[in-house]
């Protein structure tokens, strides 16, 4: 078989099914070169490596000149923008602009153009040469993924994104390797129709399975807090230390709040629950209490938050704060509020809103001065002296029994004998000692990622000083939790509005003060 016109209805099936494919794998050069290259000079260089690998196969040309050809067309390309400065003396800044901006995109579509002109021209002469180009952009594709860091590739932030392309690909290529079988061998129709049914179900039960880890890995990436769930983030349920996170600084909602409110932390969860082995982790009806997890379908005002305005548990020198949320790139049912939720109002959103969904929450926060926290509790830590049951108290204060981290709570806490103290000192010695933020924290050679961080590198992002404040205030017996949400950034305001990005996902820590309720430290 030579030359395009002598392909059959299957062959031109297979070449079309993987001319599709090959250009979905070759376009992930463009998302990886970022700005290095643009998409509508990238997608025409490969479609004139496609059109011209079809002309060179119908005009029967022989494979050295064709090679020869399709080698010089890139170049001819070049030496056409670059001609008409030989006219011009002197400067030419659109003419000169022209041709650093074709250089720039060359280097990223060189290999590309190349690879599609070369393998789509022997593809159409070679049968053989077909399957072996099909199983050669899987690995192509493969091999991309693998050493080039798709991490940072917007597109791919969400992993059934990744996951989708890999199936769609894979099935174009296989599909076409079916069709690409010779006719002694080929599949009848029947057969075929069944094989690509079966190979359909195959490949989206297999990217399925794919879903779970890939959004592992993403959650990695991401700190262990901000979790991509299929088109939106939410927060992980359980908080964990990475070695290594990164940010990037997508807009994921906007919140209204009070001028005069100086509070800057929106709550996602509220986390109770901890042990060596899982880190923090949501207790269900202890942490639902304190912060709704589902947004509701109509306005609700919270039974279980009057309960902190007893005498015990009350909230001194406290107002009350309104917030409106706007949801864009985060989970639409997702509740978000401060402190102590009081009630929420969810609204109607239009149809041509780009809000996933928005609602209005009346929350209660603390306005109280560090100093008149002092005498909040006399003698002691207990559950009697703080006003908690002995369950609350007890998961409150559970630590994982880490006798080398409770030494080191009272070693930094010496000479302090009052609750408020020994709270102060420990908070004091993390935010302005000699620990520093980072997002490369490293790995622990044992493992004890939180050990690694106290005790050697003194390097770590927000979850690492949530995690030591947490549990060196519990080895001391005093009840603290963490919680996930964001920050707000006050000088972003415009007119008491303010857009939360995902780099702004952050973790800290609230103490518990009776007659005060739970007080936020950020260490």
């Amino acid at each position: 078989m030579s030359g395009a016109s002598g392909l059959s209805r299957k062959m031109a099936l297979a070449l079309g099914l993987r001319t599709a494919a090959l250009f979905v794998i070759l376009c992930q050069f463009r998302l990886l070169a970022t700005d290095l290259a643009d998409t509508p000079v990238f997608v025409a260089a490969l479609v004139c490596a496609f059109a011209a690998a079809l002309i060179l196969a119908e005009k029967k040309l022989k494979p050295i000149p064709a090679v020869i050809a399709m080698g010089l067309i890139p170049w001819a390309a070049r030496f056409l923008v670059a001609f008409p400065r030989i006219f011009v003396s002197g400067p030419a800044p659109v003419l000169d602009g022209l041709l650093l901006n074709l250089d720039r995109n060359n280097f990223v579509s060189l290999l590309p153009f190349y690879w599609a002109a070369f393998t789509t021209y022997f593809s159409i002469r070679s049968r053989n040469f077909l399957r072996g180009d099909i199983v050669a952009g899987i690995v192509l594709l493969l091999g991309t993924f693998s050493v080039a860091g798709t991490a940072d590739i917007d597109l791919y932030r969400w992993p059934i994104m990744m996951i989708g392309l890999f199936a769609v690909v894979s099935f174009m290529q296989i599909i076409a390797l079916m069709f690409s079988l010779p006719p002694e061998i080929a599949l009848r129709k029947k057969e075929s129709i069944t094989a690509t049914v079966i190979l359909f179900l195959l490949i989206v039960g297999g990217g399925a399975l794919f879903i779970g880890p890939s959004q592992e890995r993403a959650l990695e990436r991401g700190g262990g807090l901000l979790e991509p769930k299929i088109f939106s983030f939410d927060f992980s349920q359980v908080l964990r230390l990475e070695s290594e996170i990164s940010m990037n600084d997508d807009l994921v909602l906007i919140v209204k709040k009070d001028s005069e409110d100086t509070h800057i932390f929106i709550r996602r969860y509220v986390l109770s629950g901890y042990n060596r082995k899982q880190g923090f982790f949501r207790i269900e009806d202890m942490d639902e209490r304190a912060h709704p997890q589902r947004l509701p379908d109509r306005p609700v005002r919270f039974a279980d938050a009057e309960s902190y305005l007893s005498p015990e548990k009350g909230m001194q020198f406290s107002r009350i704060t309104n917030q409106e949320y706007y949801l864009v790139n985060f989970d639409s049912s997702a509740f978000i509020g401060m402190n102590i939720p009081l009630s929420v109002t969810p609204f109607e959103s239009w149809d041509a809103s780009s809000f996933s969904s928005v609602y209005a929450v009346q929350s209660r926060t603390s306005e109280v001065f560090p100093f008149e926290l002092i005498a909040a509790v006399d003698g002691p830590p207990s559950a009697d002296s703080l006003g908690l049951s002995p369950e609350e108290y007890r998961i409150y204060t559970e630590y994982g029994d880490d006798q080398r981290l409770k030494a080191y709570a009272e070693e930094i806490s010496a000479g302090y004998n009052q609750y408020w103290d020994i709270i102060q000192s420990i908070y004091e010695w993390l935010k302005y000692g000699d620990y520093r933020y980072s997002l490369k924290p490293g790995i622990a050679p044992d493992g004890d990622q939180l050990a690694h961080f106290l005790y050697n590198t003194k390097r770590g992002y927000c979850s690492y000083y949530a995690f030591a404040f947490t549990l060196l205030l519990r080895s001391m017996g005093i009840p603290a939790r963490v919680s996930a949400g964001f920050f707000i950034d006050p000088e972003t305001s415009a007119f008491d509005y303010y857009p939360v990005r995902s780099d702004m996902a952050h973790a800290w820590v609230e103490v518990f003060y009776p007659g005060y309720g739970w007080i936020e430290y950020d260490p």
